[in-house]
């Protein structure tokens, strides 16, 4: 059975939510019926002894019931799906 398509609604940002570059996903858990993502950025890191490193730092967690976790899955991969069959063209 195909999935239906939510409603489109309108979409308010009256605080100017700031964008954030995700490089690595940390981690994902469940515990009492929510998700949790966890997800960081990857940068450079410069150690005490001046060698060159890298260091992952968490940027966002995100915590949402076990309904939104699935639609969220299913959009990623329905962009995923498309993005890869347009690079195959």
């Amino acid at each position: 059975m195909p999935r239906r398509k939510p409603p489109k609604k309108q979409l308010l940002d009256p605080h100017g939510v700031p964008d954030k570059l995700v490089t690595v996903p940390i981690g994902v858990s469940r515990a009492g019926g929510l998700v949790h993502i966890a997800l960081g950025v990857e940068r450079p890191a410069y150690g005490e002894s001046g060698e060159d490193g890298s260091e992952t730092v968490i940027v966002d967690r995100l915590f949402m019931p076990l309904a939104v976790a699935v639609e969220l899955a299913h959009q990623i991969s329905q962009l995923v799906t498309e993005a890869a069959n347009e690079s195959e063209a």
